[in-house]
């Protein structure tokens, strides 16, 4: 399951529709509502990181400034400029070398995480990295 970055952060707690194995999807690309399915192994990793939280919302809530101590509260999702500068970070302390386009890039749901992660954690580990192509 693919996701923009803007659906991704924006995901809410009843979008997951875990008994009909899909996912709601509001406003993605044309503003357009669609639904796509829901792998088995990646809703157990998004139950795995809620249990992190429990915000009663959103699926990746704001943290805060304080680490997350107060996610269950958050009003608001994760910022995207948020999710980019973890990115960012992680490719840096990677020393990756190729250029990657952070703007559009589409976060995974295809976790395989057997264990709960810390907050930004599934950003950190499971984002997918595409060179962008220089003619």
């Amino acid at each position: 399951m693919g996701l923009r970055l803007r659906e991704a952060t924006t995901l809410q707690v009843k979008d997951i529709l875990s008994d009909r194995g899909l996912v709601h999807i509001h406003g993605g690309k044309g503003y357009r509502d669609r639904t796509v399915p829901l792998p088995p192994i990646t809703l157990s990793a998004l139950r795995d990181y809620y249990k992190t939280h429990r915000n009663s919302k959103w699926i990746f809530p704001a943290l805060g400034r304080n680490g997350g101590k107060d996610a269950q509260y958050a009003e608001n999702h994760v910022s995207q400029s948020g999710v980019q500068g973890v990115l960012r970070s992680t490719l840096k302390r990677m020393k990756f070398k190729k250029h990657v386009h952070l703007m559009y890039s589409a976060m995974p749901m295809q976790l395989i995480c057997s264990k709960p992660i810390s907050p930004y954690g599934m950003f950190k580990k499971y984002w997918v990295i595409k060179p962008l192509k220089v003619p």
